[in-house]
């Protein structure tokens, strides 16, 4: 009897260790490739953004910007923690990816797999998450934010514990104010199945008050985050809510204005809808079908399809939003989100069946790994599958700030070092002038380098996509910002730093100033704009 108690304890103790194991192998495989490659101007989102918060500026007050406030003050946080450098801004992503793997494993637990089945899936999720960007990413914290949402409503759902719907509104929140999208759809999606699983539970009031319990705290929160901050509420409606709102309707309605390669228009073809997502949308259809011929038992059981419907309705959420963004396709973590639950079921209909579960492990080991070279070894996110990486260069040779990144992108695939060189250049030139600056740039590293202010207007640079254009309604709104940001802070000289700066400025640059307005050429990737021939 005591040996057996002994084996029992020793064989809890080692299924303890499942979590930190876990924790770090999602760790490790993010820090990995996240170091691998970049695409500039997505590759940076967070670190300027980040490093302005830890000076005294703030997104939506100082910078324009169309998407999250969330992920900046988290990249804030982890360089003050970890100091001023890349290795912080890797940790970030890093921490978020073993923080889903290891929600996803728990719920795994409870939803009924063993130990060694939970382990499997929340080891694919954490290979076809996060790392398949790798450095901190707008949609990705939405997205990873969204699917803790749901793995809590889940957990509430089968625990029917009432402190996971007390909690279930601030991570909702935390996925909306990481990206509107995909979280704004998935947050409708959990309140309806909130509803009905409260409707499903005899009218539980318990429920319903502690979900609300949670948001009204939620709202408070946000509410004093503005205050505190000094942020209008105009403001944040104009570039959180209702900018993005009209290049929304753009998308759909196929508008002139709308950026091209995010029309669903173009989108709706075979590929884009059925090829492009040909193994979620097996599990997804594999799943109703089972529903369909199971479904006197689902009715029977109204948690059960509860469960399924939220998770089935959330992946084709997840799949629109993917169809009107310009985004490389990242949500392939879907495939073990969806098959985990599949495979439960099919388990619990086939128990004795082992060459069903046998085969089953195969085919998610299998997808894992094709989706893993794929997206994390050939790094196609960042356009970067026909980049050789013996090429790559550690970023450290541009600034210390920057060791462990291998720097390559696709424009300079061939030679690393000419992209490097011109950067130098412009950091040089940042250097000499002395006056107030402001840098307009896809690579918002300067600021951060140089332990200065360069007052940024915008995270990213995509006309009538990141701030809008004359053909906006909101283009004097954007306009008086970008004045009112000049003004206040007395810049001197605009440097421009990106691939065809002369084209930037012209086309897209000079609508918010006089014609009278005029570039000097510096180098390959830099232009000057003197203010005082612009205002």
């Amino acid at each position: 009897m005591i040996l057996i108690n002994w084996m029992k304890i020793k064989n809890n103790t080692l299924k303890i260790f499942f979590y930190p194991l876990l924790a770090i192998f999602a760790f490790y495989i993010n820090f990995y490739y996240g170091n691998l490659g970049l695409l500039p101007i997505d590759t940076f989102t967070f670190f300027d953004t980040g490093f302005n918060i830890t000076i005294g500026e703030h997104p939506i007050k100082d910078t324009w910007i169309i998407s999250g406030i969330i992920g900046d003050y988290l990249q804030a946080l982890f360089f003050k923690i970890f100091g001023l450098n890349w290795n912080a801004y890797i940790y970030h992503s890093s921490t978020l990816n073993a923080l889903v793997a290891v929600i996803f494993f728990y719920y795994l637990k409870k939803l009924g797999l063993n130990d060694f089945e939970s382990l499997l899936f929340s080891a694919s999720l954490s290979i076809l998450c996060y790392p398949v960007v790798g450095t901190p990413f707008t949609y990705l914290h939405s997205y990873v934010f969204s699917i803790i949402s749901i793995i809590i409503f889940l957990l509430g759902v089968i625990s029917k514990k009432n402190i996971f719907f007390f909690i279930l509104p601030f991570s909702m929140f935390v996925a909306f104010l990481s990206m509107q999208l995909p979280s704004g759809i998935i947050n409708v999606i959990l309140i309806i199945s909130l509803f009905i699983f409260f409707i499903i539970s005899k009218k539980n009031i318990l429920i319903i008050q502690n979900f609300l319990g949670g948001f009204f705290i939620s709202i408070l929160l946000f509410i004093f985050y503005l205050f505190y901050i000094e942020i209008s509420l105009k403001d944040f409606l104009e570039q959180y809510i209702l900018f993005p709102l009209s290049l929304g309707e753009g998308r759909l309605l196929d508008s002139s204005t709308a950026f091209e390669t995010a029309k669903l228009v173009n989108k709706l073809n075979f590929k884009s809808l059925f090829l492009d997502f040909k193994f979620i949308h097996l599990f997804l259809f594999s799943h109703l079908i089972l529903i369909f011929f199971q479904r006197n038992t689902y009715f029977k059981n109204k948690e059960f399809l509860i469960i399924d419907l939220t998770v089935i309705c959330s992946s084709f959420a997840f799949i629109f939003h993917q169809l009107i963004t310009a985004n490389q396709i990242f949500i392939f973590s879907q495939i073990p989100f969806i098959s985990a639950l599949f495979y439960f079921r099919i388990k619990n209909i086939f128990k004795s069946k082992n060459s069903i579960k046998i085969f089953f492990v195969l085919i998610i080991i299998f997808l894992t790994a094709k989706y893993h070279l794929r997206f994390n070894e050939e790094r196609k996110f960042m356009d970067l599958q026909d980049v050789d990486f013996n090429k790559s260069v550690n970023a450290s040779i541009l600034d210390a700030k920057l060791t462990n990144l291998k720097w390559i992108t696709t424009k300079y695939k061939d030679n690393p070092l000419e992209e490097i060189d011109y950067l130098k250049e412009a950091i040089h030139l940042l250097k000499k002038e002395k006056k107030k600056k402001m840098v307009i740039t896809h690579y918002q590293f300067f600021s951060l380098l140089l332990n200065d202010n360069f007052y940024i207007p915008n995270r990213w640079y995509y006309l009538n996509n990141t701030f809008p254009g004359k053909t906006n309604i909101y283009y004097n709104s954007y306009k008086s910002f970008l004045i009112n940001k000049i003004n206040k802070e007395q810049i001197d000289t605009i440097y421009i730093i990106m691939e065809n700066p002369e084209t930037f400025f012209t086309k897209i640059f000079l609508k918010y100033f006089k014609d009278s307005c005029r570039y000097s050429k510096k180098s390959n990737l830099v232009v000057t704009v003197k203010v005082q021939n612009c205002l």
